[in-house]
């Protein structure tokens, strides 16, 4: 692992709930976005210099940030309403 990936993986958990099932699901999702580089990931890593190597993997850390936020909300609004 290098630094650029370090930092994604960061931004990754830096806003999500501190669990072992959130790490798992940052990680996962991580990869995925750092590997497929759906847009603009894919064009961000063709940009040359700094901020191409490592905008593509803060730009992954961050999709990943919001869906696990946006799916922890959903699942806290879910389980306040089976109560």
């Amino acid at each position: 692992m290098v630094i650029d990936e370090v930092l994604g993986q960061w931004i990754a958990i830096a806003f999500i709930p501190f669990n072992f099932k959130a790490f798992l699901l940052a990680f996962i999702l991580f990869r995925f976005f750092d590997i497929c580089k759906v847009f603009p990931i894919n064009k961000i890593e063709k940009i040359k210099g700094f901020i191409g190597v490592i905008g593509d993997d803060l730009l992954a850390g961050i999709y990943t940030a919001i869906i696990i936020i946006i799916l922890y909300k959903l699942w806290v609004c879910l389980m306040y309403r089976m109560k």
